[in-house]
């Protein structure tokens, strides 16, 4: 049996911690409108502070690990996060929409209109992604521990329309800011591109495949680690300095989320991966309290937009502090609330048999 690593209870105790931080908004980053330095160092914390990858590439790498897998326990996972997906769809739904009455042909549309950038539901895109992820992962373990060649041939494809379409984006984003009406040609090149994407979750996919990489590599990626570091901070300098750019050149704010599967990121979330495998066991108060926060971190994510819902209108929202207040409430109640999930989740998992 393979050791524990704790590191990677504290890595999605971080991950969580991030997730959370976006989504009640704690960042103030519009630094075009203000003019303060302040928006502008929370826009480059906000840059790193993507939580989604961390959480991918730790599945990733934790899933390729092992050495045979239950094809038919993947599959009976992905089908329990789909049931997972439509209970929690449909409870922030009804809990959000409470005060209004619903039709069943409204909420069957929000239901099925579930995607990134939805006030609330919106990140079950992760989960809709991490099913996808499930459906195709038998054939991919095979492939890592039958033929590594191949499997890394699809991990370059994959790197190809994820990293390769976002850098296209970014350099068609300094034309536009340019000359909006010269270059608009180039506004269709990234779509006539992802016509020959084979993978619509490309940047999901990519980092789930890096958890294998790593896996595979983790010695040689140790022995670099300062490189990797250093890289790290050139990449997060090269895409503050790219958005200040960008943002200034024509007063409007580039929204953070240019750097989502881009090189930048795809460096500093194996950097920082990398870095987290390295904390060694200890058996303390902390591991414990991490490792249990770990042992939660999807039933946080299931209910913490619900949590942020109903807490919004009571609780102060605008200074930093009042704003770190409200991030820690929203984390201890869907910790609370997970914790009384967990142990269910647990007891079904186990009459199951895993």
């Amino acid at each position: 049996m393979k050791r524990r690593l704790v590191g990677l209870d504290y890595l999605k105790v971080l991950a969580t911690l991030m997730v959370l931080a976006l989504h009640v908004h704690i960042y103030r980053i519009d630094f075009v409108q203000s003019g303060k330095m302040i928006n502008v160092v929370q826009y480059a914390l906000r840059l790193i502070s993507e939580g989604v990858p961390l959480f991918v590439i730790t599945n990733g790498f934790l899933l390729f690990r092992k050495e045979a897998i239950n094809v038919k326990k993947v599959y009976s996972k992905a089908l329990l996060y789909f049931v997972l997906y439509l209970v929690f769809g449909t409870l922030t739904i009804l809990i959000v929409n409470a005060e209004e009455k619903m039709t069943v042909n409204a909420f069957m549309a929000e239901l099925l209109s579930i995607s990134s950038g939805k006030p609330y539901t919106g990140s079950l895109w992760f989960i809709q992604s991490l099913i996808a992820i499930y459906l195709i992962f038998p054939p991919l373990h095979y492939m890592y521990k039958n033929n590594y060649p191949v499997f890394l041939s699809l991990l370059k494809v994959v790197l190809l329309f994820s990293v390769g379409l976002n850098t296209v984006n970014l350099i068609g984003e300094i034309f536009f800011r340019i000359d909006a009406d010269k270059f608009s040609a180039f506004a269709g090149v990234t779509s006539a591109f992802e016509n020959f994407d084979p993978f619509r979750i490309s940047s999901f996919l990519l980092f789930f495949m890096l958890g294998a990489y790593v896996e595979r590599n983790l010695d040689k990626l140790k022995a670099k680690l300062g490189k990797l570091w250093l890289a790290s901070a050139l990449c997060w300098a090269a895409s503050v300095f790219y958005a200040l750019t960008m943002s200034r050149m024509t007063i409007h704010l580039l929204e953070p989320d240019f750097c989502y599967g881009s090189v930048f990121m795809v460096i500093q979330v194996i950097t920082v991966f990398v870095t987290f495998l390295q904390i060694p066991e200890k058996s303390n108060l902390f591991e414990k309290a991490a490792g249990y926060i770990s042992s939660c971190s999807l039933w946080i994510y299931f209910v913490h937009n619900i949590v942020i819902f109903l807490l919004l209108s009571r609780l102060p929202f605008s200074s930093m502090s009042q704003r770190l207040i409200f991030l820690a409430a929203v984390f201890l109640i869907s910790l609370i609330i997970a914790s009384v999930i967990h142990p269910i989740e647990k007891a079904l998992s186990a009459r199951r048999g895993g």
